[in-house]
């Protein structure tokens, strides 16, 4: 277990849920290919029942593009907004709340090769 403020991992090998599950930190940034949008989405639903509480802050960037639909899969947003930016991005934003009232946004961002999901602890 890694107790820290701020952690940034580029290009892991195979990075599982495991690996984010064992990460004490407040600030936490992936860089990758290979991550499952499932095990992002198993993550989310632990943080809603309260698992993680230290988190404030988790970016993770892909190479390839990400199916909006598997990442919010079971989770039951209280508020949900999609914004069209310009230059052919696209923008999704979706507020969820924990067990302890603590509120969060999930953000995605579509570029033209990259995507990019943003977790924020708003409390």
């Amino acid at each position: 277990m890694a107790n820290l403020k701020s952690l940034g991992l580029y290009y892991p090998r195979n990075p599982k849920l495991d690996d984010l599950l064992t990460l004490n930190i407040e600030r936490c940034s992936f860089y990758t290919d290979q991550f499952s949008l499932r095990d992002l989405n198993r993550f989310f639903k632990l943080w809603v029942k309260g698992f993680n509480p230290k988190l404030k802050y988790l970016m993770v960037d892909w190479g390839n593009v990400a199916d909006w639909n598997v990442l919010m899969k079971g989770l039951q947003p209280e508020e949900a907004r999609r914004l069209q930016a310009g230059g052919g991005e696209d923008e999704k934003e979706y507020m969820i709340r924990n067990c302890c009232g603590i509120c969060a946004r999930i953000r995605m961002f579509t570029r033209r090769f990259m995507v990019s999901v943003e977790f924020t602890v708003l409390n």
